[in-house]
């Protein structure tokens, strides 16, 4: 079982519980607080635990919360706990449904994108993962006016992973000029990231050093 990027961006912005507001989103909503509604939240708080140990039974806590509140972020988790046991159709799956919900946290549609990019990638739908790529790089690009230097750190490190990962799919479609240009994109705003200095070399041994 693999960790998806999403859970560990979550984790890593310490937002494995409903409360955070970096990840979940402020509602006024009634039905938070009714008995229902609190019920529920316990379920998906107690689901981002078990995602990384035991997926299976968040997969199935969920399934049981979802069947009365389709609630985005249920979708989301859940798309992480069948990513972790390698059910990438039904991870994408959810990822799509919860990208469906009315989502004003801009950071959290990025690394939705970024998560069903990489569930596309695993079972070989290259296409359809550099479109997400796509659509977190073209938003960050809009948001700052193209300057990345306006961006935050961590925004400017997602946009190196995504111009990686959109890289490594465009490799996999045989484009390989599309690939070698995302991971010079990624070295000018990280010279020293490793991963891209591998990836631009390993290309251009594949190609017999034509680049």
């Amino acid at each position: 079982m693999k960790i998806t990027s999403f859970l560990l961006a979550c984790v890593a912005c310490g937002t494995l519980t409903y409360s955070n507001q970096v990840f979940s989103q402020p509602s006024a909503s009634p039905r938070l607080q009714t008995e229902e509604g609190r019920i529920f939240l316990n379920i998906l708080e107690r689901s981002y635990q078990l995602v990384l140990l035991h997926p299976a039974q968040a997969i199935e806590e969920l399934d049981y919360a979802l069947r009365s509140d389709s609630d985005w972020e249920a979708y989301a988790v859940r798309a992480m706990a069948h990513e972790r046991l390698g059910n990438y159709e039904e991870a994408i799956a959810d990822y799509s449904k919860a990208l469906k919900s009315q989502l004003y946290n801009l950071k959290v549609v990025r690394l939705i994108y970024q998560a069903r990019g990489h569930a596309y990638a695993d079972v070989e739908k290259h296409a359809l993962a550099v479109k997400d790529f796509t659509k977190i790089l073209d938003n960050v690009m809009e948001v700052y006016d193209s300057d990345l230097n306006r961006a935050s750190p961590d925004e400017q490190e997602l946009v190196v992973n995504t111009y990686l990962a959109r890289g490594k799919s465009y490799e996999a479609l045989e484009q390989y000029n599309l690939a070698m240009e995302d991971y010079q994109k990624a070295s000018r705003l990280r010279p020293d990231n490793a991963v891209a200095m591998r990836l631009k070399a390993s290309l251009l041994n594949r190609l017999g050093g034509k680049q």
